[in-house]
């Protein structure tokens, strides 16, 4: 219990009046302040691994908050490590909460974050944030920022930007821009206690706790539901990001009004180290959660309940695959005695998926008429052996892929956008072939024939080339023999 072990160290006896301090020492050190006023608990929203949400009034004020209390008063055991310290051991063993929460541990021996401790950080910090930007605002100052962090070191350059020693701070000046961020960010009213008695008033039978610990909450301001926007979503997230906090997934459970962040477990802040604060993760961060199509498409599935059971059906959505042009890697799968030890070292489902939108750079070909995607063996270990190959060409408005072979494969192209003219001549005395292609018509290409592909239209135009071989190779005929000229 706190009251006999004294209160942690991120948070503060202070009663949350007025702005915070907000020195660089304060930053390093943040501490939420203590609620102040009078709490009349009306109802049970909701619950998960981390506590239970109940809609309150706050009598000082006359406003509705939700107080969002927490099953542990300090350091949680790793996952099934010491059941007598499980949060289930807190619940009347019919509560449905208590269900969820042992249907959710599959990681036994695990380590566990302490929710209390990252949302009391984050909020701390979240308010310094926004003291100092209305401070800046009011005397005329901008806060310059690097918007694209990532690296931790980056992250701790922008979070010191916000404190009063910024001013001394000698940042790498051809990467700052004005940080004039436009969001939401839900209103923290401070920390508290609350006590079993309390809290349960607010269920329905069966009760959720069970002990006669005081229980630590943090008090919130009450964000009504509404209709998500991807935009709004994408701002905040990116928020977070700049200001040197890990996103560390996208729950849309979480997320209320037309984009507004309600539980702050969600990000975690450089506080917490590497053991939860991870670079790598925090730089991809910096992708992830720009893409707004993805964003509004997760929005979608989220309003219709039956696609996220589909969801939860399916395997996971994983990242292109890391071992692109890992030459190393790739002699290792090229030297494997059998298939066997092949997929050994293809273990991860990643190595199985090519992502051709995903503009990484791997086996991109670009040209005044287009760009084209290839997946071989180079860029895709996985076809190593599988004796096929593909390339996705994006040709512009009159592109042309000029004359050309395939060294080592025949060629099935199909145009899934606009329309293709293609022409091709297997050897001398053959006859030449040309033909004008519709969507989702194919044509063949034989092993060697000189053949090329050009757009009728004013219009963009998409084809998919299909090998029966990992390493088709490509010949220019052109481009080979002014290679000659210019030598000459």
């Amino acid at each position: 219990m706190a009251e006999r072990s004294g209160i942690p160290s991120f948070i503060s006896q202070d009663l949350k009046e007025g702005d915070p301090a907000i020195t660089w020492d304060d930053f390093e050190r943040p501490k939420l302040r203590k609620f102040y006023g009078d709490i009349v608990l009306d109802r049970y929203i909701g619950g998960g691994m981390d506590g239970v949400v109940i809609k309150a009034r706050d009598k000082h004020r006359g406003r509705s908050v939700a107080v969002k209390v927490f099953y542990f008063n300090n350091q949680p055991p790793p996952i099934d490590a010491r059941p007598a310290l499980s949060i289930s051991n807190h619940m009347d063993p019919h509560n449905p909460l208590r269900k969820k929460q042992c249907q959710a541990q599959h990681y036994k021996g695990a380590p566990r974050y302490w929710a209390f401790q990252r949302e009391c950080i984050n909020m701390a910090l979240l308010e310094k944030i926004d003291t100092s930007l209305r401070l800046a605002e009011k005397s005329g100052r901008e806060i310059l920022l690097n918007l694209e962090p990532t690296t931790a070191r980056e992250a701790y350059q922008n979070l010191k930007s916000f404190s009063t020693e910024s001013y001394d701070q000698k940042l790498e000046a051809d990467k700052l821009k004005p940080f004039r961020p436009n969001v939401r960010i839900n209103p923290c009213y401070g920390w508290t206690q609350l006590s079993r008695a309390a809290i349960n008033t607010s269920f329905q039978e069966p009760s959720a706790f069970q002990d006669e610990e005081q229980y630590f909450a943090i008090v919130y301001d009450f964000v009504l539901e509404g209709q998500l926007e991807a935009k709004n979503i994408i701002d905040q997230l990116n928020y977070f990001h700049i200001t040197g906090f890990l996103n560390v997934q996208l729950n849309l459970e979480n997320w209320l009004s037309t984009g507004v962040l309600v539980d702050f477990s969600d990000i975690v802040p450089l506080h917490t180290g590497r053991k939860w604060w991870r670079q790598i993760e925090y730089r991809d961060n910096n992708f992830a959660f720009s893409d707004e199509e993805y964003i509004a498409e997760s929005i979608r599935r989220f309003n219709e309940p039956s696609m996220w059971l589909v969801d939860y059906m399916l395997p996971h959505i994983v990242p292109v695959n890391t071992g692109s042009g890992d030459r190393h890697f790739i002699s290792r799968i090229i030297t494997a005695p059998t298939h066997t030890e092949r997929v050994k070292l293809l273990n991860q489902p990643d190595d199985y998926i090519f992502d051709f939108k995903a503009g990484t750079g791997a086996g991109e070909a670009h040209g005044k008429g287009g760009r084209s995607v290839s997946a071989t063996a180079l860029t895709m270990p996985a076809l190593i052996g599988n004796g096929a190959s593909m390339t996705v060409a994006f040709l512009g408005p009159c592109g042309m892929n000029t004359a050309h072979v395939h060294n080592r494969a025949t060629k099935l192209n199909i145009v899934i956008k606009g329309r293709l003219v293609t022409s091709f001549v297997v050897e001398n005395g053959a006859k030449p072939i040309a033909n004008t292609m519709d969507t989702f018509q194919m044509t063949v290409f034989p092993q060697c024939a000189i053949h090329q592909e050009l757009i009728p239209d004013c219009k963009d135009a998409v084809f998919v080339a299909a090998f029966d071989n990992a390493n088709p190779g490509a010949n220019q005929i052109a481009q080979t023999f002014l290679i000659w000229i210019e030598r000459e």
